[in-house]
C-alpha cells in the first residue's frame, strides 16, 4: 500500500506542511545507522462510529453531553484489538525494530528504527535539512512510503519521521496583553 508521503495520513495533505524554501537540503541525506522515533499509524475499525459518538457528546440534549472517555476508554472502544495490537508489535520486533509502546488510545504504536531499517522496510528516504533562521539540521522524508502487506490491515500511514523543530508562535490578545494568571508565553502582562 503506498502512502502519498511519510508522515502524512492518507487523504489529509496538511498533515504534513511543506519543507518551503527556507529549509536547505544537506547533502547524502541522513546516515543509515542514525536512530529514528517514530510511530505507525492505526487504523480506527469504525470511524463512523467515532463519528456518532462524538456528534452525541457535543450535543447538548444528548445522554452523554460533554461525559468525555479516558485515554484507556477510548480505546477499547474504538481502537485496534489488543490482540492486533500485540501481532503489529510482534511484526516489528521480527523486523529488528525496538517497540517503545502504544498509547492508550490504540492510535499509534512507537518505535524506533535507523534510518537505513525504515527505507528498507517503508520504502521511504531521510533526506537531512538546515533551517537557516535557527541553524537547527532536521531530518524530513524525501518521498512517500510504502507499508509492507502484512500491516497494511491495521496501519494507516507513519507519524515522526520529520525532525522538524516546530516554532513557537506567540499570539496576543487584542491590545497585546494577556492576563497575568492565564499567561505563561512570556508576552507582556498587566
Amino acid at each position: 500500500m503506498s502512502l502519498p508521503a511519510a508522515g502524512a495520513i492518507p487523504g489529509d495533505p496538511a498533515t504534513r506542511p511543506s519543507l518551503g524554501t527556507a529549509a536547505v537540503p544537506m547533502p547524502g541525506g541522513l546516515d543509515p545507522g542514525t536512530p529514528v522515533d517514530f510511530g505507525l499509524v492505526l487504523r480506527t475499525p469504525d470511524p463512523a462510529a467515532i463519528d456518532a459518538y462524538l456528534a452525541r457528546l457535543y450535543d447538548p440534549g444528548s445522554v452523554i453531553h460533554r461525559r468525555f472517555l479516558t485515554a484507556q476508554e477510548f480505546g477499547a472502544r474504538f481502537g485496534l484489538p489488543l490482540a492486533r495490537i500485540a501481532g503489529l508489535e510482534a511484526w516489528a520486533r521480527d523486523a529488528g525494530l525496538t517497540v517503545l509502546g502504544a498509547v492508550d488510545q490504540r492510535t499509534v504504536l512507537r518505535l524506533r528504527a535507523t534510518a537505513g531499517q525504515i527505507s528498507d522496510l517503508f520504502a521511504v528516504r531521510l533526506g537531512t535539512f538546515l533551517d537557516p533562521t535557527t541553524g537547527v539540521a532536521f531530518h524530513s522524508p524525501l518521498g512517500g512510503a510504502s507499508l509492507p502487506e502484512a500491516i497494511s490491515d491495521a496501519v494507516v500511514g507513519l507519524t515522526g519521521l520529520d525532525s522538524r523543530p516546530a516554532r513557537p508562535r506567540a499570539i496576543s490578545p487584542p491590545g497585546g496583553r494577556c492576563p497575568a494568571p492565564v499567561c505563561r508565553a512570556g508576552c507582556p502582562t498587566r
